[in-house]
Parts: C-alpha cells; sequence; structure tokens
C-alpha cells in the first residue's frame, strides 16, 4: 500500500474583538436549514458525516436572493472553544460584499455564544486572506497540514 502525504501551507488568523454592522439590500441574511441545504449535501456530508450532524451541531447562515442560496458561512469545524469558518459566494454574486456580510454575522453568532471565529486559508488564496483581515482577523501564523491519500 502506498501513502502520500500532501503538505499544504496554510495560514491561521487571530480575530479582533470588534465588529461592524452592515445591512444588506435586496437580499436576505438567514440561518441555514435543512430546506435550504437539501441541495448541499455533498459538501455536509464530507466534512460533517451527514446534513443533520452540521445542523445539530454546526454554525451556519446564508444571503438569500429569494429563494436562492447566493453565499453562506459555515462552520467547517466546530468545538466547543472554537470554530472556523467556511464561506463561499457564489460566483454570479462576487464582488457585492456579501461574503463580508455574511462573516460578519458568523463572527457575530460566535462571539455570542463565548466561541473563538478561526480563519484558516491556502497560503496562494491572497482574496480569502484579504477578506479574513477586512473581517478583523489579524497576525496570520504559516502551518503545514499533513493529509493522507
Amino acid at each position: 500500500m502506498l501513502i502520500l502525504i500532501l503538505i499544504v501551507p496554510v495560514c491561521t488568523i487571530q480575530i479582533k474583538k470588534q465588529l461592524y454592522e452592515k445591512r444588506v439590500e435586496n437580499y436576505l441574511v438567514k440561518e441555514l436549514s435543512y430546506e435550504k441545504l437539501k441541495h448541499y449535501t455533498p459538501y455536509y456530508n464530507e466534512y460533517w458525516d451527514s446534513t443533520e450532524n452540521f445542523l445539530q451541531n454546526g454554525i451556519g447562515f446564508c444571503v438569500m436572493d429569494k429563494e436562492k442560496i447566493i453565499s453562506e458561512a459555515v462552520s467547517i469545524f466546530k468545538s466547543q472553544k472554537y470554530a472556523e469558518v467556511d464561506i463561499i459566494t457564489d460566483s454570479n454574486y462576487r464582488g457585492k460584499g456579501l461574503a463580508s456580510i455574511i462573516g460578519e454575522r458568523f463572527i457575530e453568532y460566535c462571539i455570542s455564544h463565548n466561541i473563538e471565529p478561526r480563519w484558516d486559508c491556502d497560503i496562494d488564496n491572497i482574496a480569502s486572506i484579504n477578506l479574513g483581515s477586512k473581517l478583523g482577523f489579524i497576525d496570520p501564523e504559516e502551518y503545514t497540514i499533513y493529509t493522507k491519500i
């Protein structure tokens, strides 16, 4: 059996405790529910074993354009103390500040529940690093992840 170990440089960023409120015009920010996620189950099955497990134990918010999820911020990992955020925005809606708005909602929820939000991303993902910085994450540190594939 051949085991290949993939080394991926990533960075983690600490959060400042200041938050700024923004309004979402023409869109609705909602907490995620099973009805909204039923078409996205492969992601939740991969990271949480099931959508149901995510909904019981994870954190998630979305921006809706009518009935369509156009941006979401979810905990890709969550413990009692930490929650690592994963944000994605539909490519047709990028550049409108939706990732910032949904990221702020995620951070607000975490802080109000005494959970420290965490931000990890690939070191080459400049857009993600910039978004994390805009949301108040500071002092990036590089570390290596070893993945068994």
